[in-house]
């Protein structure tokens, strides 16, 4: 079943007349932390059906976002393994050989060590149960918590080493992106430490309610939770540039999220059949976690976090 696949092709390519989208987002920091690209492929399909390629050089806040046709995307059924033209995406890394707004965009990133997300029957990702859900609007997966990586980005003249750096994979995929969403993501800490949480409205027939879920990844435990498991999110402070969140989980536990928003850039993101939507995005946003329950409490700090909020935050909090 393709839901114990969360990596792999979730659509079918040849029913283009449907509303939908599929995009993966790798996250690349090199070792030093001196070069961040985030790059994410796609297709949607409806409206103006296409591939993409959209690719985030954080350090910049630069983005650049290039179509390709829909038949330039082939992809293996079974496993995380797809190409847009030339450029071709897996489980064991990235090739890309293209140009982007008028130069050279050219990498070749090996992943090894890969921590997967844990997928089991009773909870086959990130969505816990509600994966099990049909006709969401849009579902949710984590590919890989962290992974090391080699290989070096080029572009134009310009090149970039990631040799001992490391890397991280998500993916969405449905008809649209909600109409309000948080999402919040950070796999850069001192401790062998990794961090997302995202909220969003999710309409259910006629009604609709806020969908929460996450996993904090410390030291080898995963604290995975969600609206599957009754986590409540509540907002304890809302501002411009700082944002404070708690996390209500089972048994007396919490999470404690203090976020420091920096700068952001436009992203597309899909909406009605098309990639037209504009977002922003910042990506070198700092986030410091302090998790708590009966017997423990610790506190870790990240940066290059990776925010966004969009829509109605009434909807969210």
């Amino acid at each position: 079943m393709k839901i114990f696949r969360p990596a792999s092709f979730q659509g079918n390519i040849k029913n283009k007349n449907r509303q939908y989208f599929e995009g993966w987002y790798l996250k690349n920091i090199s070792c030093d932390r001196s070069s961040v690209f985030s790059i994410i492929p796609g297709i949607v399909t409806g409206k103006n059906p296409h591939a993409f390629i959209q690719f985030i050089d954080v350090i910049s806040g630069e983005t650049f976002y290039k179509s390709y046709s829909i038949g330039s995307f082939k992809h293996r059924k079974r496993e995380f393994y797809f190409s847009i033209d030339k450029n071709i995406f897996s489980s064991n890394g990235i090739f890309m050989d293209t140009v982007i707004n008028d130069f050279k965009l050219k990498s070749e990133i090996s992943f090894h060590e890969n921590k997967n997300f844990p997928i089991s029957f009773s909870s086959p990702g990130i969505l816990g149960w509600c994966s099990y859900i049909p006709f969401l609007e849009c579902y949710h997966s984590i590919i890989t918590m962290h992974q090391r990586i080699s290989g070096y980005i080029k572009m134009g003249d310009k090149y970039y080493s990631l040799n001992n750096g490391t890397g991280y994979i998500e993916k969405n995929w449905g008809r649209n992106f909600p109409s309000s969403w948080l999402w919040l993501q950070c796999s850069s800490f001192k401790t062998d430490t990794v961090f997302m949480l995202s909220a969003a409205k999710v309409p259910l027939f006629k009604f609709s309610r806020r969908g929460v879920a996450g996993f904090l990844y410390h030291e080898g435990e995963i604290i995975h939770f969600g609206t599957f498991s009754s986590a409540e999110m509540e907002l304890v402070l809302f501002e411009k540039k700082r944002i404070i969140l708690e996390v209500l989980l089972k048994n007396d536990c919490r999470l404690q999220i203090t976020v420091i928003v920096n700068s952001g850039f436009k992203l597309n993101a899909p909406y009605d059949g098309d990639m037209q939507q504009r977002i922003t995005e910042s990506s070198d946003s700092s986030v410091e976690i302090t998790y708590t329950d009966k017997k423990r409490s610790f506190t870790v700090y990240g940066v290059f976090a990776g925010v966004e909020i969009c829509g109605e935050t009434d909807e969210l909090f």
